[in-house]
Formats: C-alpha cells, structure tokens, sequence
C-alpha cells in the first residue's frame, strides 16, 4: 500500500512540471519553475521519511491516502499567494488552532497525528482543487481589451498631438513602483492605445501572466496578442520598452500582409527596402532566444528594438515636462 501512496505525489510532481513561474504580488517576489520543483521535491522527501508520521498513517487505508494528499495540499498553498496572500495565511492559521485543539484533545501521539492529518487534508481540500484544477497552477491572467472605437488618429497627426490628451494621465508612471498590478494596467492601456493610433495597427489584446525563460514579451499574430511577463513591469522603462517593441511587431506583420513584395514593382522600391528585408527575414525567422546573438540581429528583432529604445526616450520626455 505504501508504494501506491508515493504514486500520488509522483502524479503531481508530473502536473506540477507543467507549471508557469509563481509571481506573489504582494510582496512583489517572482519564483521560477526549477525552484518550484527543486523546493517540492525536498519538502515530500522530507514528508515521506518522517518515519513516525508515516507509521501511524499507514495503519489504514482513509489516513494513508490523506498522509499523501496532505503534503501536497500544504505545498499548493504556495499558488494561493498569487490570488490571496491573506487567504493563505487564514488556512495556514486553521491548520495551527486544529494543531492545537487536537495536541490537547488526543494523549496517544499516534491517535493525535492520524486525526490531524485526516482533518488537515479535509480542510485543505478546497483550496487545493481550486488551485490545481480551476486555477491549473497557473497566475491570475489580467487582459487588456482596446475597444475598436478608442483614438484612431490621422496618419499625419504627430505623437505629442496623439499623447497629449494623456499627458496627465501619463504622470502616474513616475509612481510605477508604488501602484498595483489594476493601476499599471490602466497605464499600460494608455501606452498601448498611443501606439495603435500612432502607428495606424488594429487594436491588439495585451495578457499579462507568467512566462518563462527571462522573456519579457511575445507578439502572436495569429490572435493579435502581446503578451507580458511580470518581469517586464518591474520598471515603467522596461515595460514600455517591451509594449512597444511589440506593438512594432504588430505594425511589422500588418505592412508584410497588406504589401505584396512578390511583385518587383514593391519590392524593388528603396522606399519599401525595410519592410521587404522584414518580409525575407520573416520566412526564416529564428524564434529560439537560446541562440541569442542570432535572434536579435534578425531585420525583424532590430528594427522593433529600434523602435522601442526611440519610444522609451519620448516617453521619458512626456514626463520631464
């Protein structure tokens, strides 16, 4: 029996590789995937060879199945944090009053661990389905949606004449540190609306989640979403920097698929020189980030970075006025 008991934690460990980086809002900490499972695999091993915990356990078959759904739902709590860290604290303090009540209430120590352990599982069952199978082990997704009617400026305004009706707006940026994740949204709904207009794309969806690998920011074409880490918003310069380089990745695939380039008449043009070493770089673009050197000396990559460098200095003079 005890053999098949271990196979649970196994089975999360699996579902648990799966997993994004936990971002803790509250206290602003980012633990990644390798930490996650390194820390899970020492707290069950920990678990499992506490030899008089696993004995009284393991006298039938109710307590040994909650000796090995136990430790794994103390450990889920982990994922509670990214929705409520006071939330966790509550079951944590639960779990010590049922310590507690049950050390007074049982005077044989096999008795007392059994039940406690029985009880902790029951307690911690809810929280435990919600973060695992509701929530996937994942963070809270915070969306950003532009409706279709917001500021479509002319292809002639300049960008102080679009940016300046958010030019008060635009202040807040020098308090990044101090507003939450719904605050920095606001402002980063404002940044991205600038850029649609200014550079004349379609409104793009923007997600804000955990991503992996110190990627800051993805474009997906095919959906028209950016994605941002968590990472990229530790800075109003960062996240700046990434939303607009993304954006250029939109306004990049918008000039590709509306321009023709098979037909030398474009392609051939100096004016469209740029756009048509996008269009070549595009059918064999490298989007492995493992070989850097080559991703970021694509036209694509270098051109958006461009891009977004210039962005993050105009920007910074909004605020020096």
């Amino acid at each position: 029996m005890k053999y098949i008991m271990i196979f649970i934690p196994v089975l999360y460990f699996l579902k648990l590789y799966n997993c994004d980086i936990i971002y803790i809002e509250t206290f602003d900490i980012t633990i990644q995937k390798n930490i996650i499972l390194t820390m899970y695999l020492l707290m069950t091993l920990l678990w499992f060879t506490a030899t008089k915990i696993k004995k009284y356990c393991y006298k039938n078959i109710v307590s040994a199945i909650a000796h090995s759904i136990f430790i794994i739902e103390v450990f889920s709590l982990i994922f509670l944090t990214q929705t409520s860290v006071v939330l966790t604290i509550a079951f944590l303090m639960i779990l010590g009053i049922v310590f507690i009540i049950f050390k007074k209430r049982f005077e044989k120590k096999d008795k007392f661990i059994k039940s406690y352990v029985i009880s902790g599982a029951i307690i911690l069952l809810v929280p435990f389905i919600y973060v695992s199978f509701i929530q996937n082990l994942r963070q809270p997704v915070y969306i950003i949606t532009p409706d279709d009617t917001d500021l479509k400026a002319s292809v002639f305004a300049t960008k102080d004449e679009i940016v300046s009706e958010y030019t008060n707006d635009l202040q807040k940026l020098l308090e990044w540190e101090n507003l939450n994740t719904l605050e920095k949204l606001e402002l980063m709904e404002i940044v991205l609306n600038v850029e649609t207009s200014y550079l004349g794309i379609k409104p793009i969806q923007v997600v804000l989640t955990g991503t992996q690998n110190d990627i800051y920011g993805m474009y997906y074409k095919g959906s028209r979403t950016i994605v941002l880490s968590h990472e990229a918003t530790k800075s109003y310069e960062q996240c700046i920097k990434t939303l607009t380089h993304e954006c250029f990745h939109a306004y990049q695939t918008q000039i590709m698929e509306n321009l023709d380039f098979t037909n030398e008449d474009v392609s051939g043009c100096r004016y469209f020189a740029e756009a048509y070493s996008w269009w070549l770089n595009d059918k064999n673009y490298i989007n492995d980030v493992d070989k850097y050197e080559e991703y970021v000396s694509q036209s694509i990559e270098k051109s958006a970075e461009k891009y977004s460098e210039e962005q993050i200095e105009f920007y910074k003079k909004i605020l020096d006025q």
